[in-house]
């Protein structure tokens, strides 16, 4: 088990009180602002921005579409797929197995 914590990475993130209407508010854009720094510092992990659910954007949206079979969809033309915050205890395991490493923001 030591080996797996090893390779997640886990950043410090605030509660984010989510506003009712993301979009209205920015958050989506800021959120992909993040995982675009994040993914300068890591930019071998897959990076998950927790929002609502675990979301990842661009190139590692697709990571979640190969080995999660999730959905890609696109917001302002950035790529991005998502699962729920209850699903991270079976999808992380699973990247991991598969030889990626993992971010959380």
């Amino acid at each position: 088990m030591g080996k797996k914590l090893q390779q997640v990475i886990i950043h410090g993130s605030p509660d984010l009180g989510l506003p009712q209407n993301l979009k209205d508010m920015g958050f989506i854009e800021r959120a992909i602002e993040n995982a675009a720094k994040a993914k300068e510092s890591q930019p071998d992990a897959v990076i998950l921005v927790r929002l609502i659910g675990y979301f990842a954007f661009g190139d590692d949206a697709e990571v979640l579409n190969k080995v999660l079979n999730k959905e890609i969809l696109k917001y302002r033309g950035t790529k991005y797929s998502h699962f729920p915050i209850d699903a991270l205890a079976s999808n992380l395991p699973l990247l991991i197995r598969k030889g990626y490493r993992v971010a959380i923001i």
